[in-house]
């Protein structure tokens, strides 16, 4: 039998396998593996931008974190032996504009403020106000009067010219007319032979300058009403001491009662802070160690 060898057909074959539809498919296979290289190379830039984007926002938080931690620090230190005052100015209806003091921070303040009498030695404390108010109020009489202005009174620590406590009496001068804070204490008070008393008033710096303080004392069987024949003017932003002879040749006092009377047998003892008629001031006012002394000398 004659084979029949069909050489073009075999030819023809390997051809279209090799040359023909394989390298069709060759081509595609090729264009595939590339797609899925520069699509898994799109992914890793965006999987390392994004995780570039979540460490800088990392950072940037711990930045804050950090900068917060260090101002505190800052502020804590700053402030550890600092009382501050900011005031609040705020407007009301028909009436005039009221500022309102507020306390930052916890500080002895000692005295700062130059006086206008006299020192001496040999003091006696009447009043120190380290547990209470020690008997000190607003009187029923003055918070029915308008133009007495004190609203409240406590007894506060860090706030004082000697210890840690004082009297902090609230009061709300307007401004527009003559007004007084006015407090006291109710009891009897035997001066002895001591030659004045004193006590001290802060008020904040952020009070106008205008505020003058002086002693009231009420004495004897008579209940006399005395007050100063002067006022102590207040300086802003530290203590100043008020004082009054109490000896018989003072004149430091109006309608005096009988010397007597008024060293050993007092009935009220009590401290006006008045406006006449500025400033305008609503806030604190502090007072502490109201005392009695004997050896006057001039400053």
């Amino acid at each position: 039998m004659k084979k029949k060898t069909d050489y073009d057909h075999i030819d023809r074959e390997l051809s279209r396998a090799y040359f023909g539809h394989g390298a069709d498919q060759a081509s595609k296979d090729g264009d595939n593996a590339v797609g899925q290289i520069t699509e898994a190379l799109k992914k890793a830039t965006n999987t390392g931008k994004k995780r570039m984007l979540s460490a800088s926002g990392k950072l940037k938080i711990s930045s804050c974190i950090l900068t917060t931690v260090i101002l505190g620090l800052f502020l804590a230190y700053f402030f550890r032996d600092k009382k501050v005052f900011f005031t609040i100015v705020g407007e009301e209806s028909n009436a005039p504009s009221l500022t309102r003091t507020v306390r930052l921070g916890l500080r002895e303040i000692k005295s700062t403020a130059k006086t206008a009498a006299r020192s001496s030695e040999g003091t006696e404390t009447l009043f120190d106000f380290e547990k209470d108010t020690d008997g000190w109020e607003i009187p029923l009489w003055a918070k029915e009067k308008p133009d007495h202005v004190a609203v409240d009174l406590s007894r506060i620590t860090g706030m004082a010219s000697s210890g840690k406590g004082s009297l902090e009496v609230s009061a709300n001068f307007t401004g527009d007319k003559w007004a007084a804070a006015y407090v006291e204490t109710a009891q009897y008070l035997d001066f002895g032979d001591h030659d004045f008393i004193a006590a001290d008033i802060y008020i904040p710096l952020s009070c106008p300058k205008g505020l003058k303080a002086k002693f009231i004392v009420t004495a004897g069987e008579n209940w006399r009403f005395m007050e100063m024949t002067r006022s102590v003017p207040l300086i802003p932003g530290g203590w100043t001491t008020i004082q009054a002879d109490i000896t018989e040749e003072s004149r430091d006092w109006r309608n005096p009662a009988d010397k007597a009377d008024f060293r050993s047998d007092v009935r009220k003892f009590g401290i006006r802070v008045e406006s006449n008629p500025r400033p305008a001031y609503s806030g604190p006012i502090y007072i502490d160690n109201v005392r009695v002394g004997k050896a006057l000398s001039e400053t």
